[in-house]
């Protein structure tokens, strides 16, 4: 279960987002009564104390390669140039501001 987190982690990061970009998760399980305690456990490892994204969790009898577990998560990634553009948009706001805030206007 721990491997499915990680891989979720590692393809959100790829796309310049983190765990806490996740939007929704819903995580499949074999057992409910017996995996859904362990996934708990894990996802807190993961985001710790919260704030957790909206979660379901659904029980299917069986996956691919016997897998016990499967993670899906959706995550809002901002384009990495974008981001950067509105940094220094911000930035240039700011010195605009400290400009007139030394002018008296």
């Amino acid at each position: 279960m721990r491997q499915a987190f990680v891989n979720m982690r590692t393809i959100a990061e790829s796309e310049g987002a983190t765990l806490r970009d996740a939007v929704r998760l819903v995580v499949y399980v074999t057992d409910m009564y017996r995996y859904r305690p362990i996934v708990n456990k894990v996802q807190t490892e993961f985001w710790g104390q919260g704030p957790y994204p909206p979660r379901t969790i659904i029980e299917d009898v069986e996956f691919n390669q016997d897998d016990i577990v499967e993670v899906e998560g959706t995550f809002h990634a901002r384009h990495p140039v974008l981001a950067a553009q509105e940094k220094e948009a911000l930035f240039q706001q700011f010195i605009q501001w400290q400009a007139r805030q030394k002018s008296g206007r």
